[in-house]
């Protein structure tokens, strides 16, 4: 766990603590550290092809992100969007990371 690694792991997990209130039961949304995974380890990520677009017309909706994962737009498809993570892996890979900075 990472109160066992050393300094950093310590220092992250109180700092994950004061994020999730004192839980670490309920797990953490790593947003940054997922987009750094996919840049040194994209292997750990299941990708499909999908039209993405940027509503900006409609009065309710303006500024959402529409992902066709289905493609029932007909469109071509313009990004990958990761759907998957191996999430053992991931956390391995963190846990190794993290041992590095000591």
């Amino acid at each position: 766990t990472l109160p066992e690694l050393n300094r950093t792991g310590k220092m992250l997990h109180a700092l994950f603590s004061h994020y999730r209130s004192g839980s670490m039961q309920s797990g953490l949304r790593m947003h940054d550290l997922c987009a750094i995974a996919w840049l040194v380890r994209p292997d750990l990520f299941t990708l499909k092809p999908c039209f993405v677009a940027v509503e900006t017309q409609g009065e309710f909706t303006s500024g959402t992100t529409v992902v066709d994962i289905d493609g029932c737009l007909g469109k071509p498809a313009n990004v990958k969007v990761a759907l998957d993570l191996d999430v053992k892996g991931f956390q391995q890979w963190v846990a190794e990371v993290l041992a590095l900075a000591s």
